[in-house]
Order: C-alpha cells, then structure tokens, then sequence
C-alpha cells in the first residue's frame, strides 16, 4: 500500500520522537495499588508512532467500509474517494495532536510512575515544563485548539469550516469540548507554552508531515473552504475512535522499539481479522419459490402475497426506503423483512442488518433464528454476528457460537463471533446484530461514545419489529433515530400487527425530513382499509396494499362484566368441558398470580400454565419454550386441554395458539394483538370452540349511557382515555364481531381518531381523560427531549454535539440509568436471587432438587466462572411496591448490608465479571425473605410474591394490583 510506504518514509525530528504517546506505566501503578505482582516490564512507544499505527488502520477501515457509507463520506467532499480517504486517514493521523502539551507529558512522572526518563528525554529537545499548572486540560481539547489554529495559519483565515475539521479532533474520546472550554484552553495555552516554542513547532511538524504522507497535502485547502460534511461528521468519528481503539491495542500494536510502521498495520489488521462488509452473492430472484432456501424451517412452502410483495418492493425502489410492513400476528413479517433486507444490503451497499425487538426476552429467540437465515445466504465472505443486550453474555446460542463458525456447509455460508465485538460498545459495530429497540434508540441519545451508534447503524439495514410497543417516549427517540437514517440514507424496515394512522405518519414523516432536509407540507394518509400494508418513504411516500389472505377469522366479542376469578371459572369451565385450550391475558402481574391460583384450585395445577416477567429469567425462558412446544404451529405436542394465564408478555413474539381467550380490556391495538394468539393455526378443535371467541372483561357495561368503570391496575397502566376510546370502539361493534384480519386497520383508525363521537352520558369523563391524555402525552415528550441528540444538519461541527458530561449507557455502573433515559419507565431494580439455607451454604434456585452449591470462596475457575454465570443469570425484576418511590433506597441499603454480613461467602464476587456490582436477595430455605419491611416468597409455580405487611412501608408508588407484564 503506497500510503503505508509513505509513512514509513517520514523522517521526524529529535523533538518529535521524544515525545511519548502510549506506556504502560499506568498498568503497572494500577496493579500495584491493587497489590498483585508488578512484573511488567516499564515500556513505552513514541506518540508519531501511535499516529502513524492510527492514520494506517483507519485507511484500512476505510477500504472496507460498507459502500453506503464510503458513498456518504465521498460525498461531503465532492473530490472522489481518494480525497475522502486521505481525509480520514490525516484526521487519524493528527488526533492525538494534543499530547504534544506539558498538561499530558507531565503524567509520566504524577503520582510515583517508574517513567521520569520520559519527561528528561523531552528536555533534552528543549521542551520545558512549569512548576505548576493550575489546570490540565485533556489533550483533546489542546488538540482540538491546535489544529483550528493552524488551519486558519495556511489558508490566511479562510478556513471558514477550521471548526468543522478541528472538532474531530475535540471527539475522538466519545465527548465534545464546549465553546467556552475551547476559549478557555486557548487562553491558557497561550500563557503555559509562551517562552518555549518546541511545542507548537513539533505540532506543526506532525501535522504537515503527516498530511504529506497520507496524500492530504493537496486537497487541504479546498477541504477547509468548500467542503460540506455535516452529516458525514459522526460517521468520521466513529471510524477515528474505532482506528484509534485498534491502534491502541497492545496485543495487535505492541509497546517498545516499533518496527515500520507497514509491518505494524499489515500485523496487526491480519491479526486482528476483522471480516469485511456483509455483502449477499445469491439474491432471490423473481422465480424464488421456496421459503426454505433461507428458512430451513420453511423448507417448500412458498413465500406468501405479503413476502412477495416485500421483496418486490425491495427490488424496486428507486432509493433506498423506509418500509414499514403491517400484517397480521404469524403472517410471515420476520421472513419478509429479512428477504427484502437481503435485497436492499446489496443494492444500496449495506454491510449487513440490526434488528431491534422489544424486550431481551423476544431478541433472545430471535438471535438464533436469524443465525440461522444467516447461515443460508450465499456471501463471499464470512459473517459476523453479535447478539447486543445487556444480558447477551448469558444467551447459551451466542455463547456456544463464540467457540465455534455456525452454518459453514450450508450455502458455503459462514457465521462467527469476533471476540473484538464482544468488548463495551464495539457491539454495535459488527455486521449482524440483534438485540433490543434501545440498543437503535442509544443513536438519538447524547452519550459518550454515540458515533460509534451511528457508524454501526448507518451502514446496516435496520430492522425494528413489534415498532407499535413503542410508546410516545420512546418514540421521541425513535423518530430522531429516523431523521438521521433517513439523512444517511440508510435502509430501514419497521415491522407491527398495525399502527395508529397518526403513529404510522409520524416515523414516515421524520424519516423523509431526514432524507430531504424538509418538513413536508402536504401529507398524504395511507387508505384506512388497506391491509396487510406496505408503506415505502424515501423522497416520496407510496404504499402497497396486500390482497387480503383467503383466510379469514370471525372472533365474536364478548364483554364478561364479572372480572374477578370465579367469573372466568365459570366461563372455562363451561367452554372447555370438552377439551380445548384457554388463554387468559390481564394487565398485571398481581392479578395473573391471584386469577393462576384460584384457577389452579378449580382445574387442578395440572392444567393451568402462569407466565409473565416476575419469574427467575432462566425460569421464564424454559416456561416460554414449554409454551411455544405445547401450543405452536406444530401441534403434535398439544394437549386436550389446558389454560394459559399471562400478562401482556403472551402478546409479544410468542407463536401460541389459543381455542377461546378472555383478555382484560387494554387500548385497541393490544386488545387485537392479543387475538393474535387465537385460532392462530388451522387445527381441528373442541366443537365448543369452533368459532373464535374473545371475552373481554375487566370494565363495566360499554353500551350504557355512562362511561365504564375499569380496573384500577389497568387503569393505571393505558391511562383513562385508551381504555374509554377501547371501549366505544368495541361497543359499536356490527353484532359483536370483528374479521381478522380485514377490521384491524378501521377499528385501530377509530380507536386513535382525533375526535370520538362518545354518548353524551360519557362527554365530561371522557373529555377530562382526554385532557389528562394530550398533558401526559407532552410532559412525557418533554421530558425525553432532555437527553435528545441534535437534528442532521443542524450544526457544521461536532462542538457540543455531545457534552463532555454526557453519561455513558454501557457502562455497568450507570447502565440502567441509560436504559432509563430511552425508555420512560420507573426506577426498576433487578436482583440476583439465591438460597441460602440453614447449612450455611449458598445455591442457585432449582425447581427441582437442591441448586447448584456456589463456591466460598469463588475463584477464577472456569468451573467457578460457569456457576457465577449461572448465578448471574438468576435474576428478577422487583416490582414498583420495592423499587418505586422513596423505598428503593432502603432495599438497596438492606441487600447491601445483607451481602456485606456474609463476609467470606461471598468472597470473590467483586472480581467477577458476571457478578461486580450485582446486587443479591437471599431466600431462606422455604424460599423467604424480609425486605423493607415486607415479606418477600419466590414460588416456582407464580414467580415473585411481596406482601407489605408493615404500616411504615406505605407511600411507595406501588398500585395494589402490581405492576404490567
């Protein structure tokens, strides 16, 4: 490589090289502090030769880059490839510029380093340090300053976009200096170098040096006077951090008497191995006809009218679009967004796919299936795949494919874990992810390291199923996520049974303002029949309107008033008393525990299943696997009867299949998700249960000339006004049936309208409902915006496009507070649960047997890792009634105190991975605990019980009857 040789040839000053870049006399003050063995020897490398290293990788990084994206930087500068990557390469190669500052060298003699010849080394070239600095400012921003003012030096002050290109320098550690930190680090770099000028001449140095070698030289002036990079700024900078990251790696680029920097770069990118853009060979054609080409499990089934039709649209757009697909629960939206991803990666130059879902629980599954797909697809190159979560560690199938290439012999194809991927926020990076919405939502927030976000996604097509558990929070987030896909113009793809109109307008509207700068001023609504619905954006707004499938289901609707248990005794015991299978889906997880059990006592536990999120994680997931095997599509497994009790975690990706179901009332969209789940196969069934029947219950007559009454939990989960507007919508039913699929787009049209014509008997509650609706709807919205990153375009430069302040989502220590801030939840509490019995001995909950006995002391085994694992994955959420409010500081104090009191039997733990920082509820031998004044019970059967039985534990934010899912 002509560039590699280039900077092999510099010849750099005295000055120049005795300046220190990298050293691992930190490490070695680290490791003593923490009194282990200090046997590394005391090393160093030159800071020329770390740019050197950085401007090499990152040209490599930029070879590779997904077309898309390479397209995007080209873009900005109007001067071909050529000029973009020497752009990148010179950013790389001058980032650390601002080491070259007494503030930084001075730390190689601060607080007992082994390294004063690295500073006496510098004197000798005539750098002089003062006695004191008042403030050390981070050599990013010297770096940012330096580099600003040089750029206005050699264009005589016509660099009118000097800031542009300087703040790249100011970011490359995840954070951007503000305007005022930048005038003031000017100030005082003035005063600290004034006297000696060896520092600004050895920066000058490598600046132009640098920019000779890289090929820079001539394209400066035009870049610092014409170009036009706003949106292409964060892709920079993810690429610089990401070149930088590898160039700081020991293990590729080691410490010590460097070799040419060729050998170093081609050394360490072949060592590090890092697989180049997805890019599919096969593409399905117009005669594809077997689904299972791409899905084993499909193996002769052709694709159906919706699938088709994706791919068509795929193959067809103009540009690359927003599609967002809606179809009904089991119509095939997976397989179709992934065949139309496979269609839109290769035409627009993608490098591979994000797909986003809800929760950890329906990514987990999912992981494994697109594994799967990945495996079938004919590629020239392997694959790499990353699950993205912040319990993907504890997924067995991502674990076992980091030992081992997945699907090498089917289609060639190959799919591997790069352990490079596997470290904080590098996730994201890979070619395939899967993983939760928030994992996508990350790119709109101000955080530390964001670009990285950008650069991962921007070059992906990007997948979000179930879009419509979305709420308007996240929203807020979801929109501003589109705008900059959109402005990238990146492929992306949303999946949902149904959306409101005004949902469906919303992300169809950000993601065309991104792609042409504008708002758009007459806005088109898709026909309210059409559906299934394919909804395609990109300069324009089209839709394709699915021919309805054959087969059609008629639920007849009725209201059960009675919502307590012996209602729906009564009721299943009337329907089912020839067999069939009943599901039973309530708004919370209180009411699933109280309903489970009285249906226990009437049916016998034998027949009656409990799910929802306040099991043990590894508990729930065999629970949903059970489910899945007894009642999906393939039937041989399922029983002559049986009765399913759930909260809303039975809506989400489960393939269950109930004969007759009884649903709390929820907003209209949910109500129809949950008939999702009935008569969701064509079987033969109970001749009771041959037509498809819904009972709705939890709410008072909806035909009455007054509003219903609803229950106080369901209440407090939708809100009044959804579960009114649910509740007209259901009431004005044609004899209390709907056809599914064709009623879903009306009824969700009317159930979202921007006007209801309700009975004049309900007028006053439901306006005040409505009123308390549209305020909650923008303190929510507000309170989003708090932590929402700038529009696309709205700023020439990075300065303050993240504050230095930002938190970081991905570290352990502030990650739920992240987790917070994309979704509008409460303080939630996750603990580890253990038994620790009267032997004295600590287990890990097993329904059967005794647990697994965890080590006193815990070592660093790998026995000793796997159990910690296990221990990590025993995990559940507390409900509000122990997290909310004031009260969630007194839990945390008593499971501290509690683990502290153990001394030596949990010794070993804060050296974990799986465990540093967890905090863990120990369960007596009868599955009991004390905590915060209330009596905590994990049951196998219903999960997770608190009763609050003492007087002084009142005023938490808990409602009587628990918390949703």
């Amino acid at each position: 490589m002509e560039m590699l040789s280039q900077l092999d040839a510099i010849n750099w000053s005295p000055a120049a090289t005795s300046v220190w870049g990298k050293t691992n006399a930190f490490e070695i003050r680290a490791r003593r502090a923490r009194g282990e063995a200090d046997d590394l020897p005391a090393e160093w490398l030159p800071l020329v030769q770390h740019l050197q290293d950085t401007a090499g990788v990152a040209a490599h990084l930029f070879d590779r880059l997904p077309r898309l994206i390479k397209q995007d930087i080209t873009d900005s500068f109007g001067h071909g490839e050529e000029s973009a990557r020497a752009f990148v390469s010179l950013i790389a190669g001058i980032h650390d510029l601002g080491k070259v500052s007494a503030g930084f060298t001075r730390m190689a003699v601060a607080d007992g380093s082994d390294m004063p010849d690295l500073i006496t080394r510098m004197e000798s070239q005539g750098f002089r340090f003062p006695s004191r600095l008042d403030h050390v400012w981070h050599h990013t921003l010297v770096g940012q300053v330096a580099v600003r003012a040089m750029l206005k030096q050699l264009t005589s002050d016509r660099a009118v976009h000097a800031d542009a290109f300087a703040s790249l320098i100011g970011a490359h550690h995840g954070t951007n200096p503000s305007k005022d930190a930048l005038k003031a680090c000017e100030t005082d770099l003035r005063i600290i170098e004034s006297g000696c000028p060896v520092w600004g001449e050895v920066r000058s140095e490598i600046f132009t040096k640098m920019a000779r070698a890289v090929g820079a030289e001539t394209w400066l002036s035009q870049w610092v006077t014409s170009w036009q990079l706003s949106t292409a700024l964060p892709l920079i900078e993810g690429l610089i951090i990401q070149a930088d990251w590898i160039a700081s790696d020991t293990w590729l680029f080691p410490l010590g008497e460097p070799e040419p920097t060729s050998v170093r770069v081609e050394h360490g990118v072949r060592r590090l191995d890092l697989p180049p853009a997805w890019v599919p060979t096969g593409l399905p054609g117009d005669d594809f006809a077997n689904l299972g080409e791409r899905f084993q499990a499909l193996e002769g089934l052709h694709p159906n009218a919706l699938q088709s039709a994706a791919l068509h649209a795929a193959k067809t757009a103009h540009e690359a679009p927003l599609m967002i697909i809606e179809a009904p629960m089991g119509g095939g939206k997976t397989e179709a967004a992934l065949l139309a991803a496979e269609v839109l990666d290769a035409r627009f130059g993608c490098g591979g796919i994000f797909f986003g879902l809800p929760t950890m629980a329906t990514a987990n599954p999912m992981f494994t299936r697109v594994a799967e797909w990945l495996a079938a697809v004919p590629v020239a190159s392997a694959s790499a795949l990353v699950l993205s979560h912040s319990k993907a560690g504890l997924n067995d199938d991502f674990q076992q494919l980091q030992q081992e290439t997945y699907g090498a012999g089917r289609r060639g194809a190959v799919v591997r874990v790069d352990s490079w991927f596997l470290q904080s926020k590098r996730g994201i990076l890979a070619n395939t992810v899967v993983g939760t919405i928030d994992q996508s939502l990350f790119m709109a927030l101000q955080a530390k390291h964001v670009v990285l976000r950008h650069l991962g996604l921007a070059g992906k097509v990007v997948i979000i199923d179930e879009v419509h558990a979305a709420d308007s929070y996240m929203r807020v987030y979801l929109t501003r996520v589109l705008r900059w896909l959109g402005a990238y113009g990146t492929p992306v793809i949303l999946l949902s049974a149904t959306l409101p109109p005004a949902t469906r307008q919303e992300l169809v509207d950000a993601y065309v303002r991104g792609r042409t700068r504008k708002q758009r001023q007459h806005l088109v609504s898709a026909p309210v029949a059409a559906y299934p619905l394919i909804t395609l954006a990109s300069s324009d707004v089209t839709w394709v309107s699915i021919d309805q499938p054959s087969a059609q289901t008629t639920v007849q609707i009725h209201q059960l008033e009675n919502a307590e248990s012996d209602g729906i005794i009564r009721l299943l015991d009337e329907k089912l008393i020839d067999g069939g299978i009943a599901g039973v889906i309530v708004n919370t997880v209180q009411r699933a525990q109280d309903i489970y059990e009285e249906l226990a006592d009437a049916f016998g536990p034998d027949q009656v299943r409990l799910l929802h999120s306040r099991f043990l994680a590894p508990e729930r997931a065999r629970k949903e696997r059970e489910l899945v095997e007894l009642l999906g599509r393939d039937g041989r497994a399922r029983p002559d009867k049986l009765i399913v009790v759930g909260t809303q975690v039975l809506e989400q990706s489960l393939d269950i299949d109930f004969d007759v179901l009884v649903t709390d009332l929820a907003p209209i969209d949910l109500v129809l998700q949950r008939m999702g789940r009935l008569h969701r196969h064509s079987r033969h069934r109970p001749p009771r249960l041959a037509e498809a029947t819904c009972y709705v219950t939890g709410a008072s007559t909806w035909n009455g000339e007054t509003p219903p009454d609803f229950l106080s939990g369901s209440k407090a989960i939708y809100g009044s006004a959804a579960l009114l507007r649910a509740s007209f919508v259901l009431g004005k039913l044609d004899a209390g049936r709907i056809t599914l699929p064709s009623d879903i787009p009306h009824l969700v049209a009317q159930g979202y309208a921007d006007t209801i014509d309700v009975p004049d008997g309900w007028v006053p509650e439901f306006e005040m409902a409505e009123e308390q609706r549209v305020k909650d709807t923008a303190q929510t919205q507000e309170k989003a915006e708090d932590f929402l990153l700038k529009t696309p375009g709205r700023s020439s430069t990075l300065t303050g496009f993240t504050p230095q302040q930002a938190q970081d989502p991905e570290k352990r220590d502030d990650g739920v507070q992240g987790r917070a801030v994309v979704r509008d939840s409460e303080d939630s509490l996750e603990v580890i649960v253990l038994l620790h019995g009267a032997d004295g001995l600590i287990r890990i909950p097993h329904p059967h047997g005794e647990g697994t006995v965890v080590p006193s002391p815990l070592t660093d085994s790998a026995v000793d890792r796997d159990i910690a694992r296990q221990v990590a994955a025993s995990t559940v959420v507390l409900p509000r009634v122990l997290s909310g409010g004031w009260v969630i500081d007194r839990v945390i104090d008593e499971l501290e105190n509690l683990s502290e009191g153990l001394g030596n039997m949990v010794a070993g733990w804060q050296r974990s991975y799986w465990l540093k920082g967890q905090l863990v509820l120990f369960l007596d031998d009868t599955l009991n605990a004390r905590l915060a004044g209330m009596s905590v019970h994990y049951d196998y059967e219903k999960g997770l019980q608190v009763t609050k039985d003492d007087p002084s534990a009142s005023g938490t934010s808990a409602t009587p009857e628990g918390d949703a899912q």
